[in-house]
């Protein structure tokens, strides 16, 4: 049976601890469907590869455009989406074919590079949803 991602109850905990903490949330989507020991791997995973992908962006904006800010900004905004987009849109996909969701990997991918903080809210929504219908 493939259901559709969609839920119509809304959390306003999880969006507030996701807005706040969007790697602890991820950190904790991640270890549901992994099953690990620990949620600490995956949220440090996260901080890693964000904090990484920024200054490599700020890096290439520099390189692009000495001492313009904006430039290093933009790149660094652009190199974090793209990489937290491929990276948490595994774990998406993950989520999607525990609880057969339909959608595709590139899907999940756009949606984390696109709207990172609120595709990692709805994880748990899908995993409740499935649960209980």
């Amino acid at each position: 049976m493939v259901s559709n991602w969609k839920t119509s109850n809304i959390d306003c905990d999880i969006f507030t601890y996701g807005f706040f903490c969007t790697p602890c949330l991820f950190g904790e989507n991640a270890y549901k469907v992994d099953q690990q020991k620990s949620c600490v791997a995956h949220t440090l995973s996260y901080g890693v590869i964000a904090l990484s992908a920024q200054m490599l962006g700020a890096m290439m904006g520099n390189f692009l455009l000495p001492h313009d800010p904006a430039m290093m900004t933009l790149c660094a905004s652009a190199c974090n989406n793209v990489a937290i987009g491929k990276f948490a849109g595994n774990v998406r996909t993950k989520i999607r074919n525990k609880y057969s969701l339909s959608e595709s990997i590139e899907t999940d991918s756009f949606i984390h590079c696109m709207f990172t903080s609120c595709a990692i809210c709805t994880s748990p929504f899908a995993s409740v949803y499935c649960v209980l219908n």
